[in-house]
């Protein structure tokens, strides 16, 4: 990579913590989770997120939260953004709507002529990007959308800072950096970059790699993606990441790894189900989407929220959300 440092960390072969039943313990996992930077906007997309004690998906960690059905998505879409406002996701296949978290009214918000791949969301705009080459936005309160970049190639997961939109180029084995206001993008060569992420301070992404064994955990300063440095390397397959206050957990081969943001040791947490979608982290919650349905684990205990296959995944302060797989389906959970 250009620019870049090599890599310093490669997994152990095999999972050290014993694989017991139906997830079994999962104490070293929430250990260490903590939130810090961004208040109330979905964690995947624009850092690590901060919420008031009371707020609902805080609360879920002393009460009773349960699984509601808002208007449907679109049966297997992975577009999804959310904020203590509302949830944005696909009505059908090219349409994309609003809906109150605490239920109510859809409304349309923009078409996209080539179908929508991932969402994510600041204070005012609505980011997604196409099948096609571009990335668009429109503003969370309604009026015409724009396009922020037209790409050579097809712009995946999204994730975003203050200034700039960060994209996967999974096809042209690159990561995009474009601003949010019209202008240069910068791209970095990469081996099939999947996943993406930032916190107050970094963008962390997953490449798959181009050979077996050959996924990279990397992270570069907000802004200057060339400044790269590859945290582990040698990873099987990753497939989704996500932040916590003080690491960086990603899936490959059904298994959950993580790494300390401030350096240390690649640990290998345990077995996951097959088929594990996506991960999110709040306070010492950790939330999971696929085939096993929208899952919690907290204080070395899982919990199925709902049997029904998942698949996109976004958290708020106004609780945990998820798209249906093979079913259509808005789910949130919150008190």
């Amino acid at each position: 990579m250009n620019g870049s440092k090599t890599a310093r960390f490669a997994p152990p072969a095999a999972p050290f913590l014993a694989v017991t039943a139906a997830f079994g313990a999962w104490a070293s996992l929430v250990a260490g989770c903590d939130v810090t930077s961004v208040v109330g906007y979905e964690e995947s997309a624009l850092g690590v997120l901060q919420c008031a004690r009371d707020a609902p998906v805080a609360r879920c960690d002393q009460v009773t939260c349960v699984v509601r059905d808002l208007e449907a998505a679109q049966v297997g879409s992975t577009a999804l953004a959310v904020d203590d406002v509302a949830a944005y996701y696909l009505r059908e296949a090219n349409a994309i709507v609003k809906t109150p978290v605490g239920g109510g009214e859809m409304v349309d918000l923009a078409t996209s002529e080539m179908g929508v791949f991932h969402m994510a969301a600041d204070a005012t705009h609505l980011f997604w990007s196409e099948f096609g080459r571009r990335i668009f936005r429109v503003p969370k309160a309604g009026g015409p959308a724009e396009v922020v970049a037209d790409i050579q190639g097809h712009p995946g997961v999204l994730a975003l800072d203050a200034t700039y939109v960060y994209a996967t180029l999974t096809d042209t084995n690159q990561l995009a950096m474009v601003p949010k206001e019209p202008g240069k993008g910068t791209f970095l060569p990469q081996a099939a970059p999947i996943w993406i992420a930032t916190d107050a301070t970094h963008v962390y992404w997953i490449n798959q790699g181009n050979a077996v064994q050959s996924g990279e955990l990397v992270r570069a300063p907000l802004g200057s993606i060339a400044e790269s440095e590859t945290l582990a390397g040698g990873l099987d397959s990753p497939v989704t990441l996500a932040l916590s206050g003080t690491d960086a957990y990603f899936v490959a081969a059904s298994h959950l790894y993580r790494f300390p943001k401030n350096g240390g040791t690649l640990e290998t947490v345990r077995s996951l189900p097959d088929e594990t979608k996506a991960i999110a982290t709040y306070s010492d919650s950790i939330y999971l989407t696929g085939i096993a349905g929208l899952i919690r684990i907290r204080d070395g205990e899982s919990v199925t929220l709902d049997t029904r296959t998942t698949l996109a995944l976004a958290i708020s302060c106004s609780g945990v959300f998820a798209t249906g797989w093979l079913v259509p389906a808005m789910l949130k959970y919150a008190p």
